[in-house]
This record gives C-alpha cells, sequence and structure tokens, in this order.
C-alpha cells in the first residue's frame, strides 16, 4: 500500500521526518527524545498505518461489522502504547471512506509525552479530510511491568469522566514485546492473556479489540522464540479457558478451530504489508502477527455468514518453499504445489 499523499508531505516536509531504519534502537521507545521520535515517525509510524488501515478496512467489507458501526452515532476507541499514532491514523483513514461523519472519542496512552504531542499534531491536522468530528484526549502513562499494567487499568478511565468506560474499539500495537524486551520474558510473561482479560471489561456489546506484535526473536527460557509463537501460547489456552465472553474473528483459523487448538506452542503466524510513499524511495516489508476479538454471540453470527475453509495460510513461504498452515485446529506444513486465492477477511489464502 502507498502511504496517502497528504500524510507523506506532512511528517516528512513540516514535521521533519527522517527514515532511518534501527531494529535494535527501535525495541524500546519510551525514553525517546525528539530526534528519535522523528525517526520513528519518518520510519515505523508509516508501517503501522499501513497495517491498522488494511486491517480495520478488510474488517469493516464484512457486512454485519459495516451494519453495526454503521448504526452507532458515536464510536469510542481506546488505545494503548499509541505512539505517535500510525495505527490511529490507520484506522481513521478507514473510517474516512466508510463511516463519514460520525463522532469519534478517542482516549490514546503512552509512556512518551513527546510521541503524544506529536500524534495530537497529526490528528488535528488532518481533521477536515477526516471528515468525521474527532475528539481526542491524551495521557502520559507510564507502565512499570504487567503487574503495573493490571493495576492501573483498573483505574484508567477513572480521569477522564466525560468518556464513557466502554469503548467500540480498542487497540493494542506492538506495546507487550517491549515488556519482554527490557526485563526478560519471565518477569512479564502471560501479557498477552492479561491484556485480553482486560481490555473485555472494557470492550462494548459488539466492539472489536485489535491486537498487533513483531514476529521477530525472543529468549525464552534460553531458547530462541517467536513473539508470534508467544502470543499464541499465552492467548489461546486463556480463551480456551472460557473464562472468557470473548471469541476470535482473525485469524479466521483461530476463529474456527482455537478450541481444537494443541499447537498453539508451535504456531507462527505472521503476515507482510507492503509500504511505498509518494516522495521518497523506501519501499519495504512490515511483518506482525495479530488477532481480533469480539464478544462471542456477535462473533458467532459473523462468522456463520463465512465458507469455512479446509485449510488456512498463516504465513509465507519458508526458504524451503513451503507454507505454514493451519487444518482444523493443526499446525503443519504444507507443500509448495498449492493454488491458493486471498479472502477479504483477514487477507488469509484459502488452499483449494
Amino acid at each position: 500500500m502507498k502511504i496517502p499523499r497528504e500524510i507523506d508531505e506532512f511528517i516528512y516536509g513540516q514535521l521533519q521526518a527522517t527514515y532511518s531504519k534501527n531494529p535494535e534502537k527501535v525495541k524500546k521507545t519510551l525514553c525517546f527524545d525528539e530526534k528519535s521520535i522523528k525517526e520513528y515517525l519518518g520510519t515505523y509510524f508509516p508501517r503501522s498505518f499501513v497495517e491498522s488501515y488494511t486491517i480495520f478496512n478488510e474488517l469493516f467489507c464484512q457486512p454485519l461489522i459495516k451494519k453495526i458501526f454503521l448504526q452507532k452515532s458515536r464510536i469510542k476507541v481506546l488505545d494503548i502504547g499509541s505512539g505517535t499514532g500510525g495505527e490511529l491514523m490507520g484506522l481513521l483513514w478507514a473510517f474516512k471512506g466508510i463511516f463519514s461523519k460520525k463522532k469519534i472519542s478517542i482516549l490514546s496512552f503512552d509512556g512518551n509525552k513527546t510521541a503524544l504531542t506529536y500524534q495530537k499534531c497529526i490528528i488535528d491536522n488532518f481533521r477536515n479530510l477526516l471528515e468525521n468530528e474527532i475528539d481526542i484526549r491524551t495521557g502520559e502513562l507510564i507502565f512499570k511491568s504487567k503487574n503495573d499494567f493490571e493495576e492501573k487499568m483498573k483505574y484508567i478511565t477513572s480521569k477522564y469522566p466525560r468518556f464513557i468506560k466502554i469503548f467500540d474499539i480498542i487497540i493494542n500495537s506492538k506495546f507487550i514485546n517491549e515488556f519482554y524486551r527490557e526485563d526478560g520474558y519471565e518477569l512479564n510473561k502471560g501479557f498477552y492473556a492479561s491484556f485480553i482479560n482486560i481490555a473485555e471489561n472494557f470492550l462494548s456489546d459488539d466492539g472489536i479489540i485489535l491486537l498487533v506484535d513483531v514476529t521477530d526473536t525472543i529468549i525464552e527460557n534460553d531458547n530462541n522464540t517467536y513473539y508470534s509463537k508467544i502470543m499464541n501460547s499465552e492467548i489461546i489456552p486463556y480463551m480456551q479457558s472460557q473464562s472468557s465472553k470473548l471469541h476470535f474473528i482473525l485469524p479466521l483459523s483461530c476463529a474456527f478451530w482455537y478450541r481444537n487448538c494443541q499447537d498453539y506452542n508451535d504456531c507462527f503466524q505472521q503476515r507482510i504489508f507492503a509500504v511505498s510513499h509518494h516522495i521518497h524511495k523506501n519501499n519495504y516489508d512490515s511483518r506482525v502477527a495479530y488477532k481480533a476479538f469480539m464478544k462471542e454471540n456477535i462473533a458467532i453470527k459473523i462468522l456463520n455468514t463465512i465458507d469455512r475453509n479446509s485449510c488456512y495460510k498463516l504465513a509465507p513461504q519458508d526458504l524451503y518453499g513451503q507454507y505454514k498452515c493451519c487444518v482444523n485446529g493443526k499446525y503443519n506444513y504444507a507443500g509448495s504445489r498449492l493454488s491458493f486465492d486471498t479472502f477479504c477477511l483477514g487477507n488469509q489464502v484459502q488452499i483449494k
């Protein structure tokens, strides 16, 4: 996807963002100064924009989800660990084409005050173009650990009485991995499941939770594994425990088969988003794993409108040209001689 020209020109022109890929530096963004924020804005904001815009645009193309949000007079959004707001702008850009003239209330938290300043500046600059009435409140909030997150989330909206404490969209994008990097997996393990458990209490009856994170490696118990696998190994047992009223809607393999899944410790999921620009030549890929949830009763209604395939592609081809696939909750490899097409909801691959 090519970044909208207006955003390209604003962040690289007026905000003087720069492209500076630094995978190690970006692993911990809490203490970024203004120079680092501008580098992040020019390098990683566009990735988050494309991921969020594409995922939500696909979700909203599902007729029942689209109908639900068309009927809302106000859409309330909570973004935790929002940074410079790439995922928020992606969501608002998706609204722009489908849900114009809506009232949008946003509550956005991050631990970096400078990042929040740039986030609000970007959204304010595009208010007229976004075609919606946007009320955004940002709050500087530092979470020190999983336990600290759990405690602070109990009272997170008490400072914001004008906001109803129930949200229609809750986003957590590339936030949790930083806790595992900083303090190690053992101190904060279970964070993905903890987030889902807490977010459920803030979700409206027909709202959506979107959790996105990176897919690179992490050292767990002295062994290398992947954040995507950690996400599955924490969330799927929690969902199987029936202590939640939530249900997957994405990925479709999880949505249809998570109750049968026994391979969640080994399951690696990844989607690649192509990102390109108008005003400079940096074209690149962004690789993430993501999960989307709704309350079970509405999720079942949505899934009943979708033809279930026998197999879903979970990740791109490996070095040997094989696909990682899910078949009825079983994680396996499939051969390279498979025909496939792309399904709108989640862009997973149907293997015929």
